[in-house]
């Protein structure tokens, strides 16, 4: 495959390229080769942003993965501490999302016909729960 101008690297990833460009500039994305003033990419960069997309989608934040990206981690030991830290994240935060399911359920079957008592009855309900 030939390299890609910024413009087809965006089109193929769905990306701006000014998205492109600020990973550049962070550290996420290697700086490309250039013709004149145009960058250059090579197609091993389309795969390099899939995992950017899927490391968002997981939650991670930027400076979260410039470490999972680092070339010069001698083994997996910091990459699988971040994993499993974020994995601790995302399993309390759908304890709380669950939580709040739950009180909304409940105060849907509320038959008190004040908004203000059915929350507080409720939410008494579900703190001697906890």
């Amino acid at each position: 495959m030939t390299p890609m101008s910024i413009s087809e690297v965006a089109r193929k990833t769905g990306l701006r390229a000014s998205a492109i460009r600020y990973y550049e500039s962070i550290g996420l994305l290697p700086e490309p080769a250039r013709i004149g003033n145009w960058r250059v990419y090579e197609p091993s960069i389309l795969q390099r942003l899939a995992l950017i997309q899927t490391a968002q989608q997981a939650g991670f934040t930027l400076d979260e993965m410039r470490v999972l990206f680092e070339d010069n981690l001698a083994d997996a030991t910091t990459w699988h501490h971040l994993i499993q830290a974020k994995l601790q994240e995302l399993n309390a935060l759908l304890r709380n999302v669950q939580n709040m399911k739950n009180l909304l359920e409940d105060m849907l079957h509320c038959e008190n016909p004040e908004l203000a008592d059915c929350i507080y009855h409720t939410g008494q309900r579900h703190k001697s729960k906890n």
